[in-house]
């Protein structure tokens, strides 16, 4: 069998994929999310910070990365108390 590589596929797809932990789509769903974050706009971008800090270890800590550049009041609720702490930041504030 070939090993078909999906170009073009719509954003939307490939978040439902990876939030509802698709069966052997998951894996193919964050390293897609994860190469084309920086061309998405802002309002994907937060969604696909939001599903990564709702899942696992090693998915949060590609988020982390990149949260102090993409805050937003919206993620603190998703954020660990530890991260905020650490990075100075408390549940009512914004870059």
């Amino acid at each position: 069998m070939k090993n078909i590589t999906k170009h073009n596929r719509p954003i939307n797809t490939v978040l439902k994929e990876y939030i509802e932990r698709q069966k052997g789509k998951v894996v193919e769903a964050r390293k897609e999310l994860q190469r084309r974050f920086n061309g998405l706009d802002w309002n994907i971008q937060k969604k696909i910070l939001i599903a990564h800090l709702k899942s696992s270890k090693s998915d949060r800590e590609w988020a982390y990365t990149l949260l102090l550049n993409y805050w937003d009041e919206r993620l603190p609720k998703h954020c660990p108390d530890r991260f905020l702490q650490e990075n100075g930041r408390t549940d009512n504030t914004a870059l």
